[in-house]
């Protein structure tokens, strides 16, 4: 919907439909010629079965916010070392894992031994595909896990002109970069 909205198109301009979580195969049994699914997943899925792959990254189109963390408010008020301590707990192993994916790739089978069930090879590539998504320019200058100010205001417009939210959301109060440093 955001690369639609990016370029003045609307979901009327395409024939959609629903395909569940079977993007992969999908495009593999030419169901559909275009799936939309998570760029460091599926390509990775589709090329190690010898498909050609070109990805339409939607942050190229739209600055979207992405995943976060999500902490109730009465948390921050009662327990903000708690929250500040998960924060930098998960930057930690974000900046440990963007520094040594290698390492962290086995440590993460070591702890979650279910992994070793699936191709492990193909799971260390999604994470390889994976960690250019945890850097921006942002990244860079304000720090990991920086929230950008601009691209909440862009994404709740782009939400509510969408549809997708019913009233206007005050951004400033609905997100945080308080607890990065």
């Amino acid at each position: 919907m955001a690369i639609l909205y990016a370029n003045n198109l609307q979901e009327s301009d395409l024939t959609v439909q629903e395909i569940g979580f079977t993007q992969a195969a999908a495009v593999l049994e030419d169901k559909v010629a275009i799936a939309t699914g998570y760029a460091m997943n599926e390509p990775v899925l589709l090329r190690s079965q010898g498909e050609a792959v070109n990805v339409l990254r939607v942050a190229d189109a739209f600055p979207l916010i992405a995943n976060g963390l999500v902490v109730s408010e009465q948390l921050i008020a009662d327990q903000p070392d708690v929250v500040r301590g998960f924060v930098q707990a998960t930057l930690k192993g974000l900046r440990d894992t963007l520094d040594n994916p290698d390492e962290a790739f086995t440590i993460s089978l070591e702890q979650i031994p279910e992994a070793n069930l699936g191709d492990s090879e193909l799971q260390r590539q999604v994470l390889q595909e994976s960690l250019p998504y945890w850097y921006s320019d942002l990244t860079t200058s304000e720090g990991l896990g920086f929230s950008d100010p601009a691209a909440w205001a862009q994404t709740e417009e782009f939400m509510r002109e969408t549809n997708l939210l019913n009233a206007p959301v005050n951004v400033e109060a609905a997100f945080t970069n308080e607890f990065i440093k």
